[in-house]
């Protein structure tokens, strides 16, 4: 276990692509399964009920939907929100191995909204997760009617010097002895999953504008999460290398909010940059640092129950270019 969790490091230089979630009871949900295109079985969570369907896109690579369906239940008192595991973690099924890539977690994402028999997607995606989302909207820009990227991570390399040393001016001594803790604990060799919790949370709270407001965060992993998540954001990143989707912005079509804490390791600029170079997009700043429904939910939920507000009718947007 614990020789896949060097990945630790990676997760840290890419701002941990991941989501918290604030401990709060959710809405009426239910759950089930969709197959993707080589046969591998996917969990989803749908919740809420109102005008809109949202497909929520979870942060990582190798992480869960348990982190981030809590701190988004808020959005599921108007909405329709559906939650899934990306393969390999949460109850999907998958191992890794040569299917974890970015271009399969694009398949998958096409896969399951294909499953659910929705025509044209809204989708909401938190760092790595807004990641994927842009980039299946770049892929299918006929099947995605609106993004909402909440923290996105960089879609390549230009503030990747500048986040590092944002990141490193975030973590004090203590928080590197508090992980070294965790790391070398026989709970985190055996894979425990409370103990992997530790290391994820210990992590995210350097990302905090206001430390004493990450109680509020619950991790959840799954064993399956546990066991794999390392392994798969490894994989991820190492056949990523050093990508740079900045020049395919252009292709995508729908309409995006992006949501930026102005406390984010990932610098404001980065944020600005994205929302000039996307073709219809709008940037809020909000009190907040990498987990801005955590920090700030109040101004979050207002942004974006705005931003779906205004949409026209699911059925009536047609398509662009």
């Amino acid at each position: 276990m614990h020789g896949t969790w060097k990945v630790a490091g990676i997760l840290a230089v890419h701002l941990l692509g991941a989501c918290a979630s604030v401990a709060k009871p959710a809405a009426t949900s239910s759950d089930g399964w969709l197959p993707a295109r080589d046969g591998t079985r996917l969990h989803y969570r749908a919740m809420g009920e109102g005008r809109d369907t949202i497909l929520v896109v979870h942060g990582g690579p190798g992480l869960d939907m348990n982190y981030l369906a809590g701190g988004l239940g808020m959005l599921a008192e108007r909405n329709v929100l559906i939650f899934y595991d990306q393969r390999a973690t949460g109850l999907s099924e998958g191992s890794p191995g040569e299917r974890i890539s970015m271009q399969t977690f694009i398949e998958d994402l096409e896969d399951v909204r294909e499953g659910l028999g929705i025509s044209r997607v809204s989708l909401l995606g938190h760092s790595w997760g807004a990641l994927l989302a842009l980039r299946y909207a770049a892929s299918h820009p006929e099947r995605a009617r609106s993004l909402v990227l909440l923290a996105p991570m960089e879609p390549g390399q230009r503030f990747r010097a500048e986040t590092s040393e944002r990141q490193k001016r975030a973590r004090t001594a203590a928080d590197s002895v508090a992980i070294a803790r965790v790391l070398q604990s026989p709970a985190f060799r055996a894979g425990n999953p409370a103990a992997v919790d530790s290391l994820y949370w210990l992590s995210f709270r350097t990302t905090f504008r206001d430390r004493a407001l990450a109680g509020r965060l619950v991790v959840g992993s799954t064993p399956r999460t546990a066991e794999h998540g390392g392994t798969v954001a490894s994989q991820i990143f190492s056949r990523l290398g050093a990508y740079d989707f900045w020049n395919t912005l252009g292709q995508v079509r729908a309409p995006v909010l992006v949501v930026h804490g102005d406390a984010d390791p990932i610098p404001a600029a980065m944020a600005q940059e994205l929302a000039r170079s996307l073709p219809e997009a709008s940037l809020v700043i909000v009190p907040a640092g990498h987990f801005p429904h955590a920090e700030a939910p109040r101004q979050v939920r207002r942004a974006v129950e705005r931003f779906w507000r205004e949409l026209p009718p699911p059925d009536t947007i047609p398509p662009r270019g």
